[in-house]
């Protein structure tokens, strides 16, 4: 859904209308364009974050919309890929979407990126990981929770496949909660 929505944007961000959401939307999916029409005010107001997984082709980061306080975050945890432009086009398409089909106002785009979050080596494979640590690490209630750093990615994505696939008591997930008593993926400096 992220690149047929972004090959329809246009490149300024600010001129995302109605009319624009609308057209974006029926350029999708059938099924795209019918979850996006069915998604309810209600279920929002029972959440305090929305997030929306994102992917460059080749690199996955975290684009966040804080519901209570109204505002995108960008996850990255790789700075040497520059994702802004596309993650504020994509952020003010959702504003769009949630003001004008859903019912969700969000009165002005606020966006910011996070530039304190972990970082992944530039050699490594584990953007996928750092993403859903980031999202692991806000629901878990921190508000900047990604100063520290993830101790093994490799370990953390054992850990996540066990728990979605088997079940939180996987082997994956009793080894990492065996060496991390009491914590999540990340460590309170």
């Amino acid at each position: 859904m992220q690149a047929a929505v972004l090959q329809h944007l246009p490149l300024d961000y600010l001129s995302i209308t109605t009319d624009v959401t609308k057209r974006i939307i029926e350029a999708l999916l059938p099924s795209i364009q019918t979850w996006l029409r069915e998604f309810r005010c209600a279920e929002l107001q029972k959440c305090r974050y929305l997030f929306i997984p994102m992917n460059t082709g080749w690199h996955w980061y975290l684009l966040s919309l804080d519901l209570k306080d109204q505002r995108f975050e960008c996850y990255n945890s790789l700075w040497s890929f520059d994702v802004g432009e596309d993650a504020v086009r994509y952020a003010s398409f959702v504003r769009s979407w949630l003001n004008d089909v859903v019912g969700f106002r969000i009165p002005e785009l606020a966006y910011s990126e996070i530039r304190q979050c972990a970082q992944q080596r530039n050699d490594s494979v584990d953007c996928g990981a750092y993403m859903l640590m980031f999202a692991e690490g806000l629901t878990r209630g921190s508000t900047r929770p990604l100063k520290e750093e993830l101790k093994d990615p490799s370990l953390y994505r054992s850990w996540a496949a066990g728990s979605i696939l088997l079940h939180s008591g996987s082997v994956a997930s009793v080894r990492f909660r065996s060496m991390y008593p009491g914590k999540t993926c990340i460590e309170k400096s």
